[in-house]
């Protein structure tokens, strides 16, 4: 008996806006991690001047001139791969446009790594007011948890009930897997807990 492998999709920067909300409309799943049973919605990013109307929520317009600004600060995971599918664009610009892209996104990559260190950096010289009227918990976990969400969704429910100020921190199903955010979440609100 042969055991079938799937296959699924990934997060993608389409050039042609139709395309991008066409593969959008399928609902493809996409593995956040290797071989683990929590899989994500696909990401399915377009170029283009205007945005399109009534897109659902994984089909983003993200023109080219502002991917590098889009994906330095947005939660949402990275394209890791590139539509060039019903584009006007022939092999030789193609290329062009192909490695301008991968070197933005690259560098945006390597920006919020540098970003998360100088958070983190301050995030250890911050000290908590105690002399505030609620004490606040900071929770964080990850979507791709079995167990320990449920677990820490339970325990922030605990805090609440006690009448702490509580940020359950976890990222949704677009979300990205880099600390920036959650490290940005920790740094505004504060906490008194972790």
């Amino acid at each position: 008996m042969r055991h079938e492998v799937k296959t699924y999709a990934k997060d993608t920067y389409f050039i042609d806006a139709q395309t991008a909300l066409n593969t959008a409309k399928q609902n493809n799943e996409v593995e956040t991690l290797p071989n683990h049973p929590i899989k994500a919605l696909q990401l399915c990013y377009y170029a283009g001047d205007i945005p399109l109307k009534s897109t659902p929520k994984n089909c983003i317009h993200v023109p080219l001139e502002n991917i590098f600004n889009y994906f330095i600060s947005t939660k949402n995971r990275l394209p890791s791969e590139l539509s060039f599918e019903n584009s006007p664009y022939g092999q030789e610009e193609q290329d062009a446009v192909q490695a301008a892209i991968i070197k933005l996104i690259n560098s945006t990559d390597k920006e919020k790594f540098k970003l998360a260190d100088e958070l983190a950096q301050k995030i250890k010289k911050q000290a908590p007011n105690f002399n505030d009227e609620k004490l606040r918990v900071f929770i964080p976990t990850i979507r791709e948890s079995t167990v320990l969400k449920h677990v820490a969704k339970n325990i922030s429910e605990a805090f609440e009930d006690l009448e702490y100020e509580v940020l359950f921190y976890i990222a949704d199903e677009l979300g990205d897997q880099n600390f920036l955010p959650e490290l940005t979440a920790h740094y505004n609100f504060n906490p008194h807990i972790i």
